[in-house]
């Protein structure tokens, strides 16, 4: 079958169509030749680092397991071993005889301290408070003490291990002097997976001079379980896949150029614990693209063994650390830690914010920390099958649900269109009209008639009596008659309409509704790049009463959909006469969702976590690269990989890119739909208002750019349409090669050289489809 293979130039675009016949081949069998038409230098590579290696033969393994380490449990998948003396664990992958273990048993570590071998080979470690000071204590630590014989070291913890049918439970207590903490760490294997569990219950800190200022003490501020498990010098052909972003890849090399260490929250920072200083918290070197999926992945060797790790229980607690070979010492680890408590900042003062003394919360954060590993082995090995696992996670924990991706003749465009925005005045904020209903209507008219058969909107008005954006039809832009017409104008041409909300966001300067900090003040959210760089946040509690004010204005004008945006910095920890914990939060999101699917309202949501991905109808600002730091190998699709043939996913908005060529290939190499926010005045109308970061949004300015992006990305996005990506693959630097359940093939070239594949040639930045 023919397909038109497109290049990209500059705005204005020029479209070359290429015609060239591909055969179809198999990315799992893959046996290519892969050429350069000119030399290329290393500067002409873009994204990836990390080239797949094609038909890898399957191993075996016959790893030793040291006598220390004792068999607990059985099934026939996996078997599970103890250490007692240290609590570590090694698990044996039936399948084909590799073995993870939380320490590497084979590094006698002869040349190191106990400082640095006792949290590496501790199959538990705490994170504490001395009194206001971060300090942490390993299983294995030891304080020396003196007693009539002299000084000897004493261990600052114990355990009592008991046996179950399926694994081991061990009561651990910190039981030296000052820490006096205890809890329940249970290890099982059920079906082939390792489940880690720390029920709630059983943690304790039971030092009667807690918070005691005459005396010392500890308080429990992290648990980390197993940091070192499947920890590694170095793989030849492995690789950690973090959930940054879209998804990335960290290749084990054993002296990787640029080492990294780091720590992100999954789901976010929260902001209940931030400091309420604007010079602390507004500047970053560069953003950091959100973990929204408590997931991450380890790949010793690519299609043989890896093993990917779900946090089940606590993923809002949950922050993911990530340490390359050679910082403090020789292995790469990743791992999550779990928050149970933090420090913040008591104010003394109203007026002087920097008159505070450091306080923490009383009680810790009560919830069951449950982490499931589920290992792979042969070809599922690689991050496409460790995505497929995770979707499979997903669908048989109910938390997907059914697929609900839409069959349309061509690559839906999708376009919001600004209502009305706020404005700052003279005493207060005041409201501007941007775009009236018949704006709305004549533009989506002049689309259709432009060739757009697929168009999905929304309206986005500011309204100054919730202080957010939120419905209201406004008499300034047209009233209640031109806004039926509108509504009508799009059911008769079959445009898709949905409301646009946020329910996070809030301007006013004071609400009842606003969300408090634990230090009793409002939380605020900070984006520099809008007009109002700092936002109250409305407290999760207000959501079902917005909710049913929502269905009661939907059903009024029989629009069937609402696009929620803002639960991204809705997952926090508060205070309202007492703590209230983020798990409520997500509690209070779900039933709003839940009201909305009950009342037959379909919820579009912006970058969704992973907790709300059965109620998502269309995910909105889909990422399409991952943070891109430079010590990461490659960004990845794992995100499509999970959801892509669930839900339909647009990108960010379109109207200004810093590179169109590399986000247009990256859209059609992720399967992802174009996006683009409009008005029907002047862009310069946003000057002064909150969205003057939008800088060209006039559909006939920007009429002939939609029209090439759509001409570049409809042969590519059209033949994938209600498809699912089945694999991916780096076939060289800058390469890449995707299928979908269709047998459609897409193969990108990233590169600033034409390539030869399968002996046709593929343009510089551009693609071809192969079927």
């Amino acid at each position: 079958m023919i397909k038109k293979a497109l290049l990209l130039g500059a705005i204005p675009l020029t479209i070359l169509m290429i015609i060239v016949l591909v055969q179809t081949v198999s990315a799992k069998d893959i046996d290519y030749e892969l050429r350069y038409g000119n030399d290329l230098d290393s500067s002409d590579y873009y994204s990836n680092s990390y080239i797949e290696v094609p038909n890898k033969e399957e191993l075996t393994y016959n790893i030793v397991i040291p006598p220390s380490f004792e068999l607990k449990a059985e099934d026939d998948k996996l078997q599970l071993y103890l250490e007692e003396e240290t609590l570590a664990i090694a698990v044996r992958v039936k399948a084909n005889g590799y073995v993870y273990s939380s320490y590497n048993f084979a590094d006698g570590f002869y040349s190191e301290s106990d400082s640095v071998v006792n949290p590496i080979k501790s199959g538990v470690t705490l994170e504490l408070y001395k009194e206001t000071t971060p300090t942490s204590q390993s299983y294995l630590d030891t304080r020396e003490v003196f007693d009539d014989q002299g000084a000897k070291d004493v261990r600052v913890a114990t355990a009592n291990i008991v046996d179950i049918s399926n694994g081991f439970k061990a009561e651990i207590d910190f039981d030296f002097s000052e820490i006096m903490i205890k809890f329940d760490l249970i290890v099982s294997i059920e079906d082939g997976t390792l489940i880690v569990d720390i029920p709630a219950e059983s943690i304790k800190e039971y030092n009667p001079n807690i918070w005691d200022s005459s005396e010392q003490y500890y308080i429990l501020r992290n648990i980390v379980v197993f940091p070192y498990f499947g920890s590694t010098k170095s793989e030849t052909d492995g690789y950690v896949v973090i959930p940054d972003g879209s998804g990335a890849l960290i290749s084990l090399e054993s002296s990787p150029d640029i080492k990294a260490s780091f720590s992100l929250d999954v789901y976010g920072s929260d902001l209940g614990y931030m400091s309420q200083s604007f010079r602390t918290r507004a500047l970053s070197v560069k953003p950091i693209s959100r973990v929204t999926m408590p997931v991450y992945g380890v790949v010793h060797d690519v299609d043989n063994t890896g093993f990917l790790v779900v946090s089940e229980s606590g993923a809002n607690y949950a922050i993911f650390n990530f340490k390359s070979t050679g910082l403090i010492n020789d292995y790469y680890n990743s791992y999550f830690s779990y928050r149970y408590r933090e420090s913040y900042e008591q104010y003394q003062s109203r007026a002087n914010e920097d008159q505070y003394r450091i306080a923490f919360q009383e009680n810790i954060n009560d919830y069951d920390l449950v982490q499931k590993y589920i290992f792979l082995s042969g070809t599922e090995a690689n991050y496409v099958g460790l995505a497929k696992t995770y979707q499979e996670y997903l669908i048989d924990n109910d938390q997907l649900g059914d697929m609900r991706r839409s069959i349309y003749s061509s690559t839906p465009t999708k376009v919001d269109f600004i209502g009305s925005e706020i404005t700052p005045g003279i005493l207060t904020a005041k409201t501007t009209e941007i775009t009236t209903y018949n704006e709305v209507t004549e533009i989506l008219a002049q689309m259709k008639e432009d060739g757009y058969k697929n168009i999905i909107t929304s309206y986005k008005t500011y309204n100054m009596n919730e202080d957010s954006y939120r419905f209201k039809v406004f008499r300034q832009l047209g009233g209640s008659n031109d806004f039926e017409d509108m509504i009508s104008f799009l059911d008769e041409n079959n445009i898709i309409f949905s409301y646009y909300s946020d329910y996070v966001r809030s301007y006013d300067d004071y609400s009842k509704s606003h969300a408090q900090t634990l230090s009793k003040r409002s939380i605020y959210y900070i984006e520099l790049s809008w007009m109002f760089y700092a936002h109250s946040v409305t407290s999760t509690r207000y959501y079902d009463e917005f909710a049913k004010d929502d269905v009661k204005n939907l059903n009024e004008y029989n629009i069937e959909g609402i696009s929620l945006n803002g639960f991204d910095r809705a997952i926090f920890t508060s205070y309202k006469d007492g703590i209230v914990s983020s798990s409520q939060n997500m509690s209070e999101i779900i039933e709003a969702l839940k009201y909305f699917e009950d009342n037959d309202v379909y919820t579009n949501i912006y970058l969704p976590d992973a907790y709300l991905y059965k109620y998502v109808n269309e995910y909105y600002d889909a990422p399409i690269s991952s943070s891109e730091f430079s010590f990461q190998s490659a960004s990845i699709p794992f995100l499509q990989l999970v959801l892509g043939g669930y839900v339909d996913m647009y990108s960010p908005y379109l109207n200004f890119v810093s590179d169109e060529s590399t986000s247009l290939l990256r859209m059609v190499e992720y399967g992802v739909f174009p996006s683009y926010i409009l008005t029907g005045g002047s862009t310069y109308d946003l000057k002064t208002t909150n969205s003057s970061n939008v800088y060209i949004s006039q559909y006939d300015v920007l009429s002939r750019r939609i029209s090439d992006y759509y001409d570049f990305l409809n042969p590519g996005l059209g033949v994938t349409i209600g498809k699912e990506m089945t694999n991916h693959i780096f076939l060289d630097k800058g390469v890449s090669l995707v299928e979908y359940d269709n047998t459609i093939q897409i193969l990108v070239n990233y590169n600033d050289v034409e390539i030869f594949y399968m002996g046709e040639m593929v343009p510089p930045n551009s693609y071809v489809v192969l079927s």
